[in-house]
């Protein structure tokens, strides 16, 4: 999992850590659903806001949730999480495979170890692409053109200076998230 947005536990109300929790569950099980086992490691909290703001919009009570079963990370507890059928489910695991692999493709070209071999992680990222762009396109997302913000993020590193502002550092990055929430 990564990302950076997560709720406080120890100053949030208990039906927010719930229903935060119904999120990264989803998103989770999404991603299994969607592209296996593996793609739970594309697990983002940062798009999870997706997926709740998707289900914030839909009429009360309207919310597509069902209960799963027990998980490691839940301490073997099954819970209500937003189901994997649900629009924002799918747009965050979409986006959140797009990103992933685009990470890993960041990885490749700035030479860092992460897992397995060159050719493997381009795997990986080739497989994470083909398997976020099908679930874009289940729900009308355009993932191509998160997945070019997320490659020109790579051209912007590249050339770079030190005289480089952060904006300018930073401008792919602001597309990428202005392209998930289109």
């Amino acid at each position: 999992m990564f990302g950076i947005l997560r709720p406080c536990a120890a100053h949030g109300c208990p039906s927010l850590m719930q229903a935060w929790r119904a999120h990264l569950c989803g998103l989770c099980l999404t991603l299994r659903d969607g592209q296996g086992h593996g793609a739970r490691l594309a697990t983002n909290y940062d798009t999870l806001v997706v997926s709740v703001l998707t289900e914030a919009q839909l009429p009360s009570g309207t919310a597509q949730r069902r209960t799963a079963g027990p998980c490691a990370l839940r301490g073997f507890r099954p819970a209500e999480v937003v189901d994997a059928r649900a629009g924002g489910a799918r747009l965050a695991a979409a986006v959140s495979l797009v990103l992933a692999a685009g990470k890993l493709r960041d990885h490749v070209a700035d030479g860092e170890a992460a897992f397995g071999t060159v050719a493997a992680r381009r795997r990986l990222a080739a497989r994470w692409q083909e398997g976020g762009a099908r679930l874009a396109a289940g729900v009308g997302f355009d993932a191509v053109a998160l997945a070019a913000t997320v490659d020109r993020q790579l051209d912007v590193e590249r050339s770079a200076g030190p005289a480089t502002g952060v904006l300018t550092l930073t401008a792919p990055t602001e597309e990428a998230v202005a392209a998930a929430f289109a």
